[in-house]
């Protein structure tokens, strides 16, 4: 059987060719070649939606792990496939039932804020199909419709995406301005995802029993203190 290292790779370009021969040889040799991750942390899986190989993306489902896997800014597979424009390979996708429509990666962004920023009308139709929720915010407060308007898009995708008696949000043009440059700059790429603030660490198990302990011996010693100085007290008055 041949290696994971050599497979794994291997896999990723037979998505990338569209050749579901020989993804499923890859399978063959190294069945964990699944897992296997590019420098961009992209699985075959992400590769196939990627490129909208309908067929490799079946195939490799039927080796995909229960958990959908994670590009490093918390991709799935389906956010690949939205993010391009893949209609068919996010039929798929959904089909199988591995894959929420409205799951955030780390930038609380889902699918359909993805499909918004394709710029194609057949994703963006295939999401809302789908059920997709329009009125769900990125971490800049953006819903799919404000995505799609600040790329520039026409009507045809921001009357799919555009919900009648959603409440007014600041144009996300001020959310992108740096307070040193003109009201009209925007800044490169979205701005980093909130830092998630990190739990305190518990006390130790037994820490508040220790505790407790603690302050009835030293309510103890105060009161047997007491009893002894009020004991000398008689002693020295008799």
């Amino acid at each position: 059987m041949s290696t994971y290292a050599e497979n794994g790779p291997a896999l990723i370009e037979a998505a990338r060719a569209d050749d579901a021969e020989a993804v499923q040889g890859c399978f063959e040799r190294c069945p964990y070649a699944m897992h296997f991750k590019d420098d961009d942390g992209l699985t075959a899986l992400h590769v196939a939606a990627a490129s909208n190989s309908k067929g490799c993306v079946m195939a490799l489902l039927d080796h995909a792990p229960t958990v959908p896997a994670r590009s490093s800014c918390g991709d799935t597979a389906l956010h690949v496939a939205a993010r391009h424009g893949a209609a068919k390979a996010a039929s798929v996708l959904i089909a199988s039932h591995a894959f929420a429509a409205d799951a955030p990666n780390d930038w609380e962004e889902t699918s359909l804020h993805l499909a918004a920023s394709s710029g194609d009308p057949t994703t963006v139709k295939y999401f809302v199909g789908a059920g997709a929720d329009k009125r769900l915010r990125d971490h800049m407060k953006r819903t799919p419709y404000v995505v799609a308007e600040d790329l520039g898009f026409g009507e045809e995708i921001l009357s799919l995406l555009r919900v009648e008696d959603e409440e007014p949000v600041e144009a996300s043009l001020s959310l992108l301005r740096v307070e040193d440059e003109p009201a009209t700059a925007r800044v490169e790429g979205p701005p980093p995802p909130p830092k998630r603030t990190a739990q305190a660490k518990p006390p130790p198990a037994g820490a508040a029993a220790n505790v407790v302990r603690d302050r009835r011996k030293a309510t103890e010693r105060k009161a047997t203190d007491v009893a002894r100085r009020a004991l000398e007290e008689a002693l020295a008055l008799s």
